[in-house]
């Protein structure tokens, strides 16, 4: 049964060549589990009434629009026009909608925001598609950016707990890793320890969730106060 959520996970990548099919690709591929664990982001982000949110990675636009639902102001940043062209459309973003601002801007170019200028930043099978010191960077400027007590809210790709569940996970995913670079020209590098990157980017775990036998996480931390 291991095998169809890992080749899910997979072919997320293959599907973001293909923007208009992404959001239906991905609810397929994850049993609806991409669009459960974005509600429960959404959920957790909205503990904070009103927030001032960054959204690293906002693909199409289908965890802003759950923010925005929820009364937040956001700030959502893809480095892909197409993506951001689909989460225009999907958001109505014009003068009606002035709680949203949307920017073309790689995750790494966060370091020109304001410090402290945001409740939450969130990131939703963005991080995974970063090598380690890019992951380290982006979460450093992450809690640069939150205010003390602010939170981050992550959901993505990540490693099975277990040796032999991760044995396998590799041994399933290699040849669609290949496929998915083939196709798409991109791959993507589950995270294998969340906890501890949070935790070198100062900040404190408070709320874990796990989806799809492991290979799919939520991660809750707060910066400073109350950690």
């Amino acid at each position: 049964m291991a095998a169809t959520p890992v080749s899910s996970l997979v072919l997320m990548r293959i599907l973001e060549s293909a923007p208009r099919r992404y959001d239906a690709g991905m609810e397929l591929l994850t049993f609806g589990v991409a669009a459960r664990s974005r509600r429960d982001a959404a959920g957790r982000a909205a503990l904070v009434p009103g927030a001032r949110i960054l959204e690293i990675g906002c693909g199409t636009g289908a965890l802003t629009s759950l923010l925005l639902r929820d009364g937040a102001s956001v700030l959502a940043i893809d480095e892909a026009p197409e993506m951001l062209d689909i989460a225009a459309e999907r958001l109505g973003a014009t003068k009606d909608q002035p709680r949203l601002v949307l920017q073309e801007k790689a995750a790494a170019e966060i370091d020109g925001l304001e410090p402290a200028s945001f409740d939450v930043v969130t990131a939703a099978f963005a991080l995974s598609e970063m090598s380690a010191s890019e992951r380290a960077y982006v979460l450093g400027q992450a809690a640069r950016l939150l205010v003390d007590g602010g939170r981050l809210v992550l959901v993505d790709e990540t490693l099975p707990r277990t040796g032999l569940a991760r044995f396998l996970f590799g041994l399933l995913r290699l040849p669609l890793s290949v496929l998915a670079w083939v196709l798409a020209g991109r791959t993507s590098s589950p995270l294998p320890r969340p906890e501890a990157e949070l935790a070198a980017a100062g900040l404190s775990a408070v709320h874990e969730r796990s989806y799809l036998f492991g290979t799919i996480g939520l991660f809750e931390a707060r910066k400073g106060a109350g950690a």
